[in-house]
């Protein structure tokens, strides 16, 4: 019977092997719209063709997750083939192979995941927000304990854990409150209180005594003490939707830059001001749905609304068009970690009318 079972298990491991080596359905031509395909689409060659990376092998055969929305994907940035995707309402999937296969993480309820952190000094911790409860697994999301609850109906949105030491972490809530565990979450204190919605949070990379919030409707703040002290932006509030900040990430061309994506268009920080790209859509006409720059090339950016993909190779003097390989509403940009080339896009899908 041990030996049955040995012989069978080689033989489903061969079979996904085949299967997750072809991996993906390539598309050099826009596919019909449709409201349920949605999921992760990867090129790699700058947005000129695109396949779809959905597939999760299982016992019962190969599983495709075109039908799942994106929330966010997280990269682990010591091991870049391991991606995590956070798939809506349907819960939080992880890929080992640079996402030409999924396995979805159990042990956690089946919902809508708020945000997550891998512990940068060690890739096997992970650390998620659910609701108003943080998760943590130290075996790479095979088991999970509860760390931390707080009253019920406050979500905690985001989290945050210093670069330079993993022991200290941030925890942004609803109801404006920030909290800080100094000992990789066994212990919580309240560090400040915004008192309105935090959205996201995260350390500088390069200087982590520098801590930036994001507000929900509310704009930006900077911490240059660790998150004692906080002052907003006040360069966005005098532009008319810039407050609304749909997402950031860091410039990494610089010591201390952002791209900030708002209801007023896309900015870049130069010298504690912001830089407007003079964008093809009309501006506060056409909703801009996600926005990636190259970071070892800052001229190099893309955009997409929800059928169409822009690209500039010269910091948006002039822009290209691309059609989108799906019908699914593009909600994230992002270039890979490692390979310039490779741009990955996530969607959600589009309800019929």
């Amino acid at each position: 019977m041990k030996t049955k079972k040995i012989f069978l298990f080689f033989l489903f491991f061969i079979s996904v092997t085949l299967l997750t080596g072809q991996g993906c359905i390539s598309t050099k031509k826009q596919q019909t719209s449709s409201s349920t395909i949605a999921g992760i689409w990867l090129s790699e060659d700058k947005a000129e063709n695109w396949t779809q990376r959905d597939l999760m092998p299982t016992i019962n055969g190969v599983q495709r997750l075109s039908n799942l929305d994106v929330s966010f994907l997280i990269f682990n940035r010591r091991a870049p083939d391991n991606v995590y995707w956070g798939a809506g309402d349907a819960g939080l999937y992880v890929s080992y192979d640079g996402m030409r296969s999924w396995q979805e993480i159990k042990k956690i309820p089946k919902t809508r995941i708020n945000d997550l952190e891998i512990d940068p000094q060690a890739q096997n911790i992970v650390y998620l927000s659910i609701g108003n409860r943080i998760y943590k697994s130290n075996d790479c999301c095979h088991n999970w304990r509860d760390i931390y609850s707080d009253i019920p109906g406050i979500a905690i949105n985001a989290l945050a854990i210093d670069y330079t030491n993993s022991s200290r972490i941030l925890a942004g809530l609803a109801d404006g409150r920030l909290l800080v565990s100094l000992d990789a979450g066994t212990n919580w204190s309240m560090i400040y209180n915004f008192k309105t919605s935090i959205k996201d949070i995260f350390f500088n990379p390069r200087s982590p005594a520098i801590i930036y919030a994001v507000m929900n409707g509310q704009g930006l703040y900077k911490s240059l003490d660790g998150g004692i002290n906080w002052t907003q932006n006040e360069s966005l509030k005098k532009i008319p939707g810039g407050n609304n900040i749909n997402y950031a990430f860091f410039d990494e061309t610089k010591e201390d830059g952002l791209y900030i994506l708002t209801d007023a268009g896309f900015f870049r920080s130069e010298n504690n001001n912001w830089k407007n790209y003079k964008l093809l859509t009309p501006e506060g006409k056409v909703k801009i749905t996600a926005f990636a720059a190259n970071p070892y090339n800052p001229n190099e950016i893309y955009y997409t609304t929800e059928n169409t993909l822009y690209k500039s190779t010269n910091s948006g003097t002039t822009w290209t068009t691309k059609n989108l390989p799906t019908g699914s509403k593009p909600v994230y940009l992002m270039i890979h970690p490692e390979n310039q080339n490779t741009l990955i896009m996530g969607t959600q899908r589009v309800e019929k009318k």
